[in-house]
């Protein structure tokens, strides 16, 4: 009976393990950042926007600019819908423009200037950050569910234990097994 316990607890344990890792490989993927080649894409877009002369891009543009589709989407406006915290639409979402660049000033007739390169590195720099900080977030969740599996096989195998290690005190299951 002792034995059936702890195998009970030990495939309870790797099923806690297993639906754990599948929840945290679910977890991942849905943060745009850990998408493959992701960071690459997105930094691309924003030096096409922030250093092109016109303020809003169609996607054929974009594509004609950075010579190809992006390698993490199906299309740029896909990467731009996904991150508003650099990217905003222009109406129907046909065109899309580099929310940094919207506030520099308009001179009536002409189309916005385009941002320095210092301000289009610290867009690129902070890019990498929000990148940096969907990693550290992910591996903090990596490093606390197998140690929460493991306390809670320890708990149910000490449970288990205490429990069939307890003395029988009724008299009739007593005499049953003489």
């Amino acid at each position: 009976m002792y034995e059936a316990s702890l195998v009970l607890a030990t495939i309870v344990g790797w099923a806690g393990f297993i639906a754990l890792s599948i929840y945290i490989y679910i977890f991942r993927k849905r943060k745009r950042y850990r998408k493959e080649r992701r960071l690459e894409d997105v930094i691309r877009l924003i030096k096409a926007l922030a250093l092109e002369s016109s303020d809003f891009k169609t996607e054929a543009s974009i594509v004609e600019t950075l010579r190809g589709q992006p390698e993490s989407a199906g299309t740029w406006f896909g990467i731009a819908k996904e991150h508003s915290e650099f990217f905003r639409p222009n109406g129907p979402n046909t065109h899309y423009a580099l929310i940094a660049r919207s506030y520099l000033p308009v001179i009536s007739g002409t189309p916005r200037a385009t941002l320095s390169w210092e301000a289009t590195q610290y867009l690129c720099d902070l890019a990498v950050k929000f990148q940096e900080k969907e990693d550290e977030q992910s591996h903090k969740y990596i490093l606390w569910f197998p140690i929460i599996v493991a306390l809670i096989s320890s708990l149910t195998i000490l449970f288990i234990s205490y429990k069939n290690t307890q003395p029988v005190k009724d008299d009739k299951l007593i005499q049953r097994h003489k």
